[in-house]
């Protein structure tokens, strides 16, 4: 970063991180807004769809009060299970991953309706994205070969290339499974 370049802005108040300071009330904060963004966003997707409660219960298979439970901050019951089960619904992937506090706060300073939507899956979004004219893609393999594995991404951890034909595989019998075992 320029030395004469801003700071960022953090989007807490000073005396809500000194609060922060106190680990039982940190942890406490943690799933109290944790509860609160996965209630909300539930929330904004349905209604990003125009979806009633009913026809959200319908395409997770569940009842319509528990749908009513999980757009409640206050029901504190939210399986990973359910969660897999309310993104299938609507075409989203789910992200569940530890993380440092700041940025796990700045992730969570905005839960206005609108930051919480999210698009379904555009197939001609992700080829669109792995096109030429993608940014990822300005810098080729033979430039990253000349650097070391963590200058090559940006001080990054690279994962392990996926083979696709077996990942597909394996995924696809898992998803028969699945789908067995719910009829």
């Amino acid at each position: 970063m320029p030395i004469d370049a801003d700071p960022p802005i953090f989007p807490c108040s000073d005396a809500l991180i000194r609060k922060l300071g106190d680990r039982e009330f940190r942890h406490g904060y943690l799933e109290d807004q944790v509860r609160t963004n996965i209630a909300f966003q539930i929330h904004a997707l349905r209604n990003q769809r125009g979806w009633t409660q009913q026809q959200l219960a319908e395409r997770t298979g569940k009842p319509p009060s528990g749908i009513s439970r999980l757009e409640d901050p206050d029901y504190g019951k939210v399986s990973l299970t359910t969660l897999l089960q309310i993104a299938e619904a609507f075409d989203v992937a789910l992200l569940v991953q530890f993380a440092e506090w700041d940025d796990w706060l700045q992730r969570m300073a905005d839960v206005s309706p609108f930051a919480l939507q999210k698009r379904s899956f555009e197939l001609a979004r992700l080829f669109a994205l792995t096109g030429p004219q993608h940014p990822a893609r300005q810098e080729t393999p033979d430039k990253r070969a000349d650097k070391g594995p963590s200058e090559a991404f940006g001080g990054a951890f690279q994962p392990p290339s996926l083979d696709l034909p077996t990942t597909i595989d394996a995924l696809s019998g898992r998803q028969s499974r699945h789908r067995t075992r719910m009829l």
